[in-house]
């Protein structure tokens, strides 16, 4: 059965959990399994790479820090497609979801499997032995862990934002080896529309918070924001279509990379070759 997961960069159970779980629910009805995972609920250390002392390049694909990241990077290896969604914090997606998709792009980037190391691909004549790096393009380079799994992105805002968010969310997409999901519109939810002016409890987009000292933003947006939910539900409609057609054909990346130009640029030593398409 084909998986799909929607991982949630929302801090708590809100709007951007809604979004998500809406479009999981239309993918359930075609017998896709489906999984909902809210970055809140998990422990993910920040900033971790830039001091790392591993090379995770030289290993098979897990990453060396000790916090959730793990669990869920297997999720997003094993499934068919990924669709990622994010609240607009200043502008940008929050620092959560942030360092996994770094993680997650990190690990799997030039990869043929999860089982074998990047530098099975070889090193470039002359690469220093100890120096973390692969020497790219000097060598060949694979199509990552996450090629041609089907992505989409979808963002939530109170008035704006949303997309330079699905812009970036887009962009991690680009850059892994995906195909891309889209919709009729972009997939957003606006938390002003189809409301009135008004401050805290007059009708406004603010409601009071559980203390009743401050203010926090309403939690239904998917209810309030027609075209947004309908777009949202195309969306979903189109992830199917893609999942349906792509699911049994898109091969392992060992199978995409034998298939792929990747696999034989002149300058590859034919070792190398021989070693990965075994």
């Amino acid at each position: 059965m084909a998986k799909v997961i929607g991982i949630s960069g929302g801090r708590r159970e809100g709007n951007t959990d809604q979004f998500l779980q809406r479009a999981l629910d239309i993918i359930a009805e075609s017998d896709i399994e489906t999984e909902l995972i809210p970055l809140a609920d998990y422990t993910i250390k920040m900033d971790t790479c830039s001091t790392c002392p591993s090379d995770c390049g030289a290993r098979r694909a897990v990453c060396a820090t000790k916090d959730d990241f793990n669990t869920i990077f297997q999720k997003m290896v094993e499934a068919d497609g990924i669709i990622l969604g994010s609240p607009v914090y200043w502008g940008g997606i929050p620092a959560k979801l942030k360092e996994v998709l770094n993680r997650a792009g990190i690990l799997s980037e030039g990869r043929v499997s999860a089982e074998m190391s990047v530098y099975a691909l070889g090193q470039a004549d002359g690469w220093p032995e100890g120096v973390q790096g692969r020497g790219w393009p000097e060598t060949t380079k694979g199509p990552g862990l996450f090629s041609r799994k089907i992505g989409g992105a979808v963002a939530v805002a109170q008035r704006d934002g949303v997309l330079f968010v699905l812009s970036e969310l887009c962009l991690w997409f680009l850059i892994n080896d995906f195909v891309i999901c889209s919709s009729n519109y972009w997939v957003d939810g606006l938390e002003q529309v189809g409301r009135s002016a008004g401050g805290v409890g007059g009708g406004g987009t603010r409601m009071p918070s559980a203390s009743g000292k401050t203010a926090e933003h309403v939690r239904d947006i998917l209810q309030m924001d027609r075209e947004g939910a309908m777009t949202l539900e195309h969306f979903a409609e189109n992830f199917v279509w893609l999942i349906e057609s792509t699911s049994k054909v898109r091969g392992t990346p060992q199978e995409i990379f034998a298939e792929s130009r990747l696999s034989s640029p002149p300058w590859m030593d034919p070792d190398d070759r021989n070693r990965v398409l075994k």
